[in-house]
């Protein structure tokens, strides 16, 4: 297999990824890495539930409790299993292909979503574009109520951070920030399946990349070292949960019906990704990394 450098837009990062060629890789466009916060961007929308429907979706009966310390003299195995995904995930260097990917993905704008999951819809997600208006409307919304039942739920579990339980000593770990919320569930996690979920329902035929990239920018969580396993995992299901509650609701109907027509017309006109950097970066990020 032979070595392949992509530019990753805008950044002038190198990255080397594995070359080659998968089957029916999707066509990507590159990102721009940038150090990026531990809480999203706020929100200019107030979302599409009310505080009395949001109050109705508790996470923390829908969700299994996060892994515990202790059970009577043993370890917990779904605790010790965290543990040692975080330890072995820890990337050696910060110019590893997969961890510039993660730091990116760190960036939980809508902008910066929209922009990495250019590749699994096969056009540039430009978030400036006026006809992604609708869409970013739609997914700043969601996050707004998205955010509102995750914390909730945070509060509750008060479950720590891999790198508290697993202090990583002296030096400088290789790790996206410090964020000083609790883990359990990951509102990252939650976002990028929200994204995933939404985007393959406008554009089923592309499902397979969209729901990959969906499962990767949970993993990114992982190799961040930011959230434990099991956090980004509940943050998945935290996201179908709210969705199926969305599509219950009116407002969030016609929005998204508004948001996939003008997504469908702007890929009419849209360029295609370019298709080395697209395989190079699915063949990156189909992989798991633990």
């Amino acid at each position: 297999m032979k070595s392949r450098i992509i530019r990753w837009a805008g950044a002038g990062v190198l990255l080397a990824a594995l070359g080659g060629c998968s089957s029916s890789p999707p066509q990507a466009l590159s990102k721009t890495p940038a150090v990026s916060e531990a809480t999203p961007a706020p929100a200019s929308t107030a979302g599409y539930l009310s505080e009395t429907e949001r109050s109705a979706i508790q996470l923390k009966d829908i969700l299994p409790a996060p892994p515990a310390l202790k059970v009577s003299n043993s370890s917990n195995a779904r605790y010790e299993a965290d543990r040692k995904v975080y330890k072995a995930t820890r990337p050696k260097s910060a110019q590893d292909p997969r961890y510039v990917v993660a730091l990116a993905d760190d960036n939980w704008h809508t902008d910066a979503q929209l922009k990495d999951f250019s590749c699994a819809a096969g056009v540039p997600l430009d978030a400036k574009a006026s006809q992604l208006k609708a869409l970013v409307n739609l997914l700043d919304n969601v996050t707004t109520d998205s955010v509102a039942i995750g914390e909730a739920a945070k509060a509750h579990f008060e479950r720590r951070r891999p790198f508290v339980i697993d202090p990583d000593g002296v030096g400088h770990p290789i790790r996206c920030g410090n964020p000083s919320s609790y883990d359990y569930p990951s509102g990252h996690s939650t976002g990028g399946w929200i994204i995933g979920l939404i985007l393959a329902e406008m554009l089923p035929e592309r499902a397979t990349p969209i729901f990959m990239r969906a499962r990767a920018y949970a993993d990114s969580r992982v190799v961040c070292g930011v959230h434990n396993l099991s956090a980004t995992t509940a943050g998945q299901m935290s996201a179908s949960v709210l969705v199926a509650r969305l599509h219950a609701n009116e407002g969030f109907r016609s929005a998204l019906q508004k948001a996939e027509t003008d997504l469908h017309t702007y890929m009419q006109s849209a360029p295609r990704t370019d298709e080395a950097q697209c395989r190079a970066e699915y063949e990156l990020l189909v992989k798991t990394p633990y």
